[in-house]
């Protein structure tokens, strides 16, 4: 027989156990590392619009770019980062751009493919898929000078042309460091 909720004994056991279980958890998790690198850099690059059977292409305005990317457990392989870009050519704006990046180090050079899915939170509203490819090279112990390339493809968004499609591609360059 239960209590006023409904909750039976074998229910209380089992909530208890699943606490002591839950509370377990961060213990065997304590052996995971995270280490972080944050990047910095200005880009600028094209971009085509598509609208009625037109190409228009124009400057994509300069945006400064801050980068910060996790490395879980010295997996260097794989990099999980987060990218912020503020233009600063036009009206204040805001582009948060979560991305995965597959790296590969050999002799000091990093390379690096990435995914990732711009979002322009402002002045524009664009969501897409970016693609991207790089280079850090090991000029310090702790700094490395590189940059990136990336292609945006938007598919969604109040400032998309109607029937149309709109394409940018960027080039950063900058310095990343440890933190």
């Amino acid at each position: 027989m239960g209590d006023a909720w409904g909750v039976t004994p074998v229910r209380r056991l089992s909530i208890l156990l699943a606490l002591v279980g839950a509370l377990a958890l961060p213990a065997a998790a304590a052996g995971q590392s995270l280490d972080l690198h944050t990047s910095g850099g200005f880009g600028s690059g094209l971009s085509l619009a598509s609208v009625g059977g037109g190409t228009n292409v124009a400057h994509t305005p300069t945006f400064f770019h801050l980068d910060i990317a996790g490395v879980i457990d010295g997996d260097a392989a794989w990099e999980y980062a987060g990218a912020l870009s503020v233009p600063f050519e036009t009206a204040p704006g805001l582009v948060v751009t979560p991305r995965l990046r597959r790296v590969r180090e050999r002799w000091g050079l990093h390379t690096f493919l990435g995914l990732g899915a711009p979002l322009h939170i402002a002045p524009a509203t664009l969501a897409g898929v970016e693609v991207s490819m790089g280079a850090w090279y090991d000029l310090y112990d702790e700094l490395q000078v590189g940059g990136e390339i990336n292609a945006d493809v938007f598919v969604a968004g109040d400032d998309l042309p109607e029937e149309g499609s709109l394409v940018m591609f960027n080039v950063v360059a900058g310095a990343r460091v440890p933190l």
